[in-house]
């Protein structure tokens, strides 16, 4: 999608420069990418192919303990690497006699419904990163739950309504809906409109953001607790469905129940951001963009909408709560 592609690139631009930061350094320092970790443990390499006997080299050892733990941990945690047994890699710091922690969780996702009925939270992870909660479960009113979330997560939660599932857990849902026809939506991602909330950690910082590119279906709230850096909340909190535009309204049973984006309503170049409008330059805010930008002036409104509302923090947890 436009909107990750936008991101992406943001994300990428960011990573080259602290890399390049890196390099010109006096001192060597993990700047806690995967690639600058990959790159700086290659002495590392024969001691961590599967089923290896050798033994790590002192130039190896020499290159954990001066980089560090957050570089092994952020390697471990990254996405796989051909060639590299995770296992041989966790163990190298006992072979090496350094007295490291655990790679530890990255971030806990504390959870909260703040709605007056249940609502069925969708977790879909990044390419490569692991499904947390098998991607689905539920949340009565007033309910909390605290997720643990891996080094170099990255992915997206979103609020389901209205949902039916048997004692089987088959069903389905109003707004949504994953499409694997379970209560665990297990690798599959919620249809359109519904409102998203999207991590990535510890590239370096964590990066997060309310997207309302798709479209709206229930308030949510992002709250970072502990951390360093900008760390601000993020909020939508309006109810969009009450204003919602005739031509964007989902409804069931003469209800709105969500709020579609122009893109997906219309399918037009100018507003999904796509063909001659790929570009921060030639893509911009519609009359129906503004409309959520009004109710919800910190989450994406529309695919370039990058520079009020992607927010960066390092080493906090986060509170996602629904309405």
């Amino acid at each position: 999608m436009t909107l990750f592609r936008s991101k992406a690139l943001t994300v990428l631009v960011i990573m080259v420069v602290m890399v390049g930061l890196v390099e010109q350094g006096k001192s060597q320092t993990c700047a806690s990418t995967f690639f600058s970790s990959l790159i700086q443990l290659i002495p590392c390499r024969a001691a961590v192919v599967p089923f290896s006997p050798i033994p790590p080299s002192p130039a190896c050892c020499n290159a954990i303990r001066t980089l560090g733990q957050p570089c092994l941990c952020v390697l471990v945690n990254g996405p796989p690497v051909t060639g590299v047994d995770r296992n041989m890699a966790m163990q190298l710091p006992d072979k090496c006699a350094l007295n490291f922690e655990s790679c530890a969780d990255a971030a806990v996702f504390m959870l909260e419904n703040r709605c007056t009925t249940t609502i069925w939270p969708g977790i879909l992870a990044g390419a490569g990163k692991p499904q947390l909660m098998n991607g689905g479960l539920v949340l009565n009113p007033g309910q909390t739950i605290n997720i643990n979330a891996p080094t170099g997560w990255s992915g997206r939660v979103w609020g389901r309504t209205e949902c039916s599932f048997d004692q089987s857990g088959r069903g389905n849902c109003a707004t949504g809906d994953c499409g694997s026809g379970m209560e665990q939506c297990a690798g599959t991602g919620g249809a359109p409109p519904a409102t998203l909330a999207e991590f990535t950690l510890d590239s370096p910082l964590d990066f997060y953001d309310i997207s309302l590119v798709d479209g709206f279906n229930v308030p949510v709230s992002i709250v970072p607790s502990g951390g360093s850096g900008d760390c601000r909340p993020v909020r939508c909190p309006e109810d969009l469905n009450r204003r919602c535009p005739s031509g964007l309204q989902v409804t069931r049973n003469r209800r709105v129940v969500a709020c579609k984006s122009a893109c997906l309503a219309f399918n037009q170049p100018e507003y999904c951001c796509t063909g001659a409008y790929n570009s921060p330059k030639t893509c911009k805010p519609s009359v129906y963009s503004r409309v959520f930008k009004d109710s919800c002036p910190a989450a994406y409104s529309y695919a370039y909408d990058d520079s009020t509302s992607i927010v960066t923090c390092q080493g906090a947890d986060y509170s996602i709560s629904f309405c």
